[in-house]
């Protein structure tokens, strides 16, 4: 079983929970639009019988960086096939202005290394709200695969693009068998995400010396068993910790 982070990533990208239906952008969902505030490098990309790959990332992010030149490597290698846009999402600073001047500065820095369209998400999220969101993603770089009838077919992390980009040229990738792998593990996720929002409620009432109060938070958990269970098992011997140095 793969536990997800106990920081869960360090910006709260999705509001999920256990009670939620489920992602609303899945793959063999149809893709929402590319509404950005504006294209830092290379323009707006044209209509056309392309694949298109949508990937999130931000400039404060480690992962990202490692990825972009592997992106930039994938742009280069399928310019006839595919077009590769970098959205920055979740940024910093004191204003969007301010944001928007450090995104281009950064992709001036990084020069051929980031090499295919780059552009900023809306002041208002929309582009984290209607992909990462909605595909209850919730770390960057994310990446979402496209097809020219504007289908998604793969979504993952940028550097486990290659694969799925040459089946689906291929015409071999199985999007219904992605599909159920990806609804089955969403599911999951948001039972982990329970467990988590569990152990911050513990956290809380151990602070407050309720000690029977916070171990009795995660009991109803324990009786489903399985991935929960060791889920709670794993998070229990962090919760003295975090409630030392909260």
């Amino acid at each position: 079983m793969r536990i997800l982070p106990l920081v869960l990533l360090t910006v709260a990208i999705s509001g999920a929970t256990a009670k939620d239906s489920g992602p609303k952008l899945y793959p063999g969902a149809k893709a929402p639009k590319v509404e950005v505030s504006s294209w830092i490098k290379h323009g707006p990309v044209a209509a056309s019988d392309k694949y298109t790959v949508v990937e999130f990332w931000a400039t404060w992010c480690g992962p990202c960086r490692t990825s972009i030149p592997h992106l930039t490597e994938l742009a280069k290698q399928y310019k006839d096939k595919i077009d590769f846009i970098g959205v920055s999402v979740y940024e910093r600073g004191d204003s969007f202005d301010a944001i928007t001047a450090n995104v281009a500065k950064f992709v001036e820095g990084m020069g051929s290394q980031m090499d295919y369209h780059v552009a900023l998400d809306t002041k208002e999220g929309k582009m984290a709200k209607t992909w990462m969101e909605a595909a209850e993603q919730d770390g960057i770089p994310a990446a979402f695969l496209v097809d020219p009838k504007g289908i998604v077919v793969w979504i993952g992390h940028p550097m486990g693009l290659e694969e799925p980009i040459k089946e689906a040229l291929e015409g071999k990738l199985d999007v219904k068998k992605l599909q159920q792998e990806y609804l089955e593990g969403s599911k999951k996720n948001r039972k982990v995400r329970e467990v988590h929002q569990k152990f911050g409620e513990s956290v809380r009432l151990y602070k407050a010396g309720k000690k029977k109060e916070a171990e009795n938070t995660l009991k109803p958990l324990d009786k489903e068993g399985g991935d929960l269970a060791e889920a709670c098992n794993f998070v229990r011997p962090q919760r003295h910790v975090y409630a030392r140095h909260a």
